[in-house]
């Protein structure tokens, strides 16, 4: 994949094992907002969005039962903070 390759909400959604409805609920909440969208309003995700996904799909692997919306909402903030 290129950098300049997006991704489709419904392709990521199944690469992932995730549900369409999980990323727009990730994207509504500030989790993981797609980088890009088309001027339809549908959202393309990028290589550095996918990055992020599987960082979140890690944390919520290692927090295992005891993941919270708390925990990933201040990882979210401070994450945007840059390095």
């Amino acid at each position: 994949m290129t950098s300049s390759a997006t991704w489709k909400v419904g392709r990521l959604a199944e690469a992932s094992g995730l549900t369409v409805r999980t990323l727009h609920h990730w994207d509504t909440i500030g989790l993981l907002s797609p980088s890009q969208r088309t001027t339809g309003g549908h959202r393309e995700y990028t290589e550095d969005d996918l990055v992020r996904l599987y960082q979140v799909l890690a944390l919520r692997s290692l927090a295992g039962a005891g993941y919270h919306r708390r925990l990933s909402r201040c990882w979210c903030r401070s994450d945007t903070a840059g390095p």
